[in-house]
C-alpha cells in the first residue's frame, strides 16, 4: 500500500474521532446524499420494473420452449428454439 493511501487513511480515522466532524458528515449524508439516492432511484424505478418484466417474460418463454423440446434429452433443438423466439425469428416449428 501506498504511503499517501497510508496517510490519507490514518487522516480519515484521526478526523472521524472528532465529534463534530462525524456529526457534519451524518448531517451531508441525511441532507444531500440520501436525497440524491432516492431522487436516482425514482428515476430509476420504471427501467428496474420494465427489466423485471422482460426477465418475467423471458422465463415464461423458456418455459414453454422446454416443454416442446427437451433440453436435456434435446439441447440442440432447445437453444434454436429459445434463441429465435427470443430474437423475434420465431418460425413456430
Amino acid at each position: 500500500m501506498s504511503l499517501f493511501i497510508r496517510l490519507a487513511k490514518y487522516a480519515g480515522m484521526q478526523l472521524m474521532q472528532r465529534p463534530e466532524v462525524r456529526e457534519k458528515a451524518a448531517k451531508v449524508v441525511r441532507e444531500e446524499v440520501v436525497p440524491r439516492a432516492r431522487e436516482g432511484l425514482e428515476k430509476a424505478r420504471p427501467h428496474i420494473d420494465q427489466a423485471k418484466e422482460r426477465v418475467r417474460n423471458t422465463v415464461d418463454d423458456l418455459k414453454e420452449i422446454s416443454k416442446e423440446a427437451d433440453p436435456v434429452a434435446d439441447p440442440k433443438e432447445f437453444v434454436r428454439r429459445s434463441y429465435n423466439r427470443l430474437t423475434g425469428n420465431d418460425d413456430k416449428s
